[in-house]
């Protein structure tokens, strides 16, 4: 579990506590490059463009043709006026079976983690392929997007750790498939309890969401959830079993959202966005309200 407190200046602070994923972002990668040209065809195998494999840390027992390789595409299925549906295609292109595969991704607008559950379920042998479904509200159509994906996985033989981490250039003009523009590859976990910079950038931006998993329960005690800013204000309280968010829009009007824990089980899925110019969202266990206490 990890919290954190930034004081970005006097009027804007990020409260944190007791989180089971932190949002997505991957700090520690030690080397990477942009490829110039960007490609939106199907990456060839093996990767041409990647970046060297660290070594194994010591005690691992592993050699570098060793590590299991994931490669992902990034599917646009289709684009409306005001949403596109994606997904990723993963696939084992090493000769290594993986398991306990799990994804992260961010964009300007946008930042998700998985659920837990699925991922304790996961297993691809080598040439298997799988299919990760992507959120809403992650691209606006025909608006040029910048996607970081991050794959956590580990051989089930000895419970090795990796991490990869893809960046893509988007444009969600039609339905496609596109390959990732540079990536990166290490030995070892990043973590799930990591918070960066982009995340602090992504609560200023007057558009965004956020989307997590959020469990009941940290270290034996409820779990009190709290992200605030100048704007926006959102706390998970299991102890009252709610859920609210207030934002002040554009308008000057402060728009309030609340909704209650209805299941019982011990992990929410959980999800807030904004635009301050026109609306904002809230959703819980995937019930979603869209209209704020003061209109109804």
């Amino acid at each position: 579990m990890w919290g954190i407190s930034t004081p970005l200046d006097a009027k804007v602070r990020i409260a944190v506590v007791g989180l089971c994923f932190a949002c997505i972002g991957v700090a520690s990668v030690e080397s990477w490059r942009y490829v110039d040209r960007k490609r939106e065809a199907k990456l060839p195998k093996p990767l041409a463009q990647t970046v060297p494999t660290e070594s194994p840390t010591a005690g691992s027992g592993g050699r570098i043709d060793d590590r299991p390789h994931l490669q992902p595409m990034l599917i646009l299925d289709s684009v409306s006026r005001h949403n596109v549906a994606f997904h990723f295609e993963l696939e084992n292109i090493g000769d290594v079976s993986v398991d306990k595969i799990w994804v992260q991704y961010n964009n300007e607008n946008f930042t998700a983690t998985e659920n837990a559950r699925p991922i304790l379920e996961r297993m691809l042998p080598p040439k298997g392929k799988l299919t990760v479904q992507g959120t809403v509200r992650v691209f606006d159509p025909n608006k040029l997007s910048h996607v970081m994906a991050a794959l956590h996985y580990r051989t089930p033989g000895d419970n090795r750790e990796f991490t990869s981490t893809f960046w893509f250039t988007v444009n969600p003009d039609k339905a496609k498939s596109i390959a990732p523009d540079v990536w990166a590859e290490r030995d070892g976990s990043v973590g799930d309890q990591y918070i960066n910079d982009e995340l602090v950038a992504k609560l200023h931006s007057p558009q965004g969401g956020l989307f997590m998993p959020v469990y009941e329960m940290a270290n034996g005690k409820p779990n009190l959830v709290t992200v605030q800013d100048a704007r926006k204000l959102f706390i998970f309280d299991p102890v009252s079993r709610k859920v609210s968010y207030s934002v002040k829009m554009d308008s000057g009007k402060m728009w309030r959202f609340q909704l209650p824990l209805l299941s019982a089980k011990s992990i929410h899925t959980i999800s807030f966005t904004w635009d301050y110019s026109k609306e904002a969202l809230l959703g819980v266990d995937g019930v979603i309200q869209g209209i704020p206490l003061e209109k109804r």
